[in-house]
């Protein structure tokens, strides 16, 4: 987006089933359905015809897009895409795809942070050849989180599209492509091996090979100038966008707002009755996590679940050393104000019942419910958990080792019989992860969060 935006107008779609978009209702989606998806979404939004970038899984998508609906491409660029036999593709596939089912006791975490950090060591990840090893350095824990993160969000069926377009890495997917075509060879690539491979073969006369140095920009650099001067030589007739969605959908639709500066990601629900709701959720937790124990009460007319600014998908604080309770309810005000005309009821948990309380009379708001004032963390000494991420990926042990424990003590680490908690202990795999994965998204922001919860819920 970053490198192509100077030539165009860019959209990047998130692959059905991946980042926010909604899984394909198709036990086994191939990757015509997942092409004809992204071919509706733009259908959707007014645009008829389009240069598609596409890479590594993205690029067997694209070339499948373009067999299909040549009329709808105008250029189409490849990027990270190759060829594998398929004897090696066999061969590679051996644990390529570990199942990371939640387990209780958090082994999974593990199986996913070793796949992420070997993605940066060999391809195929798996391989300790050192003919497979890759010639750049690993990047810091941290980025390997946010990679975790997306494999996290993908959950179980994080290899659906990865393993069909796995299948498709081979010359004979190029067969019947007709479009204008580049492909990107660039020398710090971790499947130039493949690419090469590729290269082996007598490619289509409409595709051209790009070659490009070491670096990120360098690859850029070079299809950036390729799309400029395609595009200089053959216009594109460009549409303005329009919102033509079905305004009945049913379910939970996902929703950003606009705040100023800022923007409030929200999840949002039209039932056939009367009144708008606002959930709003604790510190470390999300709309999701809120509408799960809360949603199924309010289904008669609009329901809306805010994640707080820093958590879930909404933007972050622009401070978080000066954060306070004006700094989160100010966008979390602007975004129901911008959604909500009549009065509404809101409900709220921990931080979430603290920014109900400020700013229920600077809206029509007919009903505040406090449903869980005290904090969500104790905030002394070492009571919050450390997330910091780890290269060994100790951190994730340790995670999710507080969340079972918080389940049975109070304080978490005070494990005495004492301290034991008199209540039913949820040990779901499944709702542990989503909790894990809701406090990784507020990330080394929590400490601040969990002292201004505190400090307000204490009034």
């Amino acid at each position: 987006m970053e490198a192509f935006s100077s030539e165009c107008t860019c959209i990047a779609f998130d692959t059905p089933g991946y980042g926010q978009s909604d899984l394909l209702m198709i036990s086994t989606p191939s990757l015509r359905d997942y092409g004809d998806a992204l071919l509706t979404a733009l259908t959707e939004i007014g645009i008829e015809q389009f240069c598609l970038y596409g890479a590594a899984t993205g690029s067997q998508i694209a070339i499948q897009m373009a067999k299909d609906a040549p009329e709808r491409i105008h250029f189409l660029m490849l990027d990270s895409n190759g060829h594998v036999s398929a004897d090696e593709r066999d061969t590679m596939l051996e644990g390529y795809f570990p199942n990371v089912t939640p387990r209780r006791d958090g082994g999974h975490l593990l199986t996913y942070w070793d796949m992420v950090k070997s993605l940066f060591v060999a391809f195929p990840w798996t391989s300790g050849n050192v003919a497979d090893q890759l010639k750049f350095d690993s990047p810091p824990p941290e980025v390997l989180q946010e990679i975790l993160m997306r494999h996290l969000q993908a959950g179980t069926n994080y290899a659906l599209a990865y393993k069909e377009a796995f299948y498709k890495e081979n010359i004979d997917h190029l067969v019947g492509l007709d479009v204008p075509t580049v492909m990107t060879r660039w020398e710090d690539s971790a499947v130039l091996s493949i690419m090469d491979a590729l290269l082996e073969h007598d490619l289509p006369n409409c595709v051209r090979v790009l070659e490009a140095g070491n670096g990120v920009p360098a690859r850029f650099g070079v299809q950036k100038h390729a799309l400029s001067n395609e595009l200089r030589k053959r216009p594109i007739e460009t549409a303005a966008l329009s919102d033509q969605r079905n305004k009945s959908q049913k379910g939970w639709q996902k929703k950003y707002f606009s705040a100023g500066d800022t923007y409030i990601h929200g999840l949002e629900k039209t039932g056939s009755g009367e009144g708008t709701v606002i959930l709003l959720h604790a510190a470390g937790g999300s709309a999701m996590q809120i509408l799960d124990r809360h949603g199924a009460d309010y289904c008669a007319g609009q329901v809306i679940a805010l994640d707080l600014p820093s958590h879930g998908y909404s933007a972050p604080v622009s401070n978080i050393d000066q954060l306070s309770l004006q700094s989160v309810a100010a966008p979390i005000l602007s975004a129901i104000k911008s959604v909500a005309s009549d009065s509404v009821q809101l409900v709220g948990e921990g931080l979430g019942a603290a920014v109900a309380l400020s700013i229920a009379d600077s809206i029509t708001a007919k009903e505040v419910s406090v449903t869980e004032v005290a904090p969500r963390f104790k905030v002394s000494g070492a009571d919050l958990p450390d997330l910091t991420p780890k290269y060994d990926g100790t951190h994730l042990v340790s995670m999710w080792a507080y969340l079972k424990d918080r389940r049975f003590y109070e304080p978490w680490n005070q494990r005495t019989a004492a301290n034991r908690r008199n209540s039913d202990a949820e040990l779901s795999a499944e709702v542990l992860q989503n909790e894990l994965f809701d406090l990784l998204r507020v990330g080394k922001a929590l400490e601040a969060f969990a002292l201004l919860e505190a400090s307000q819920t204490a009034k």
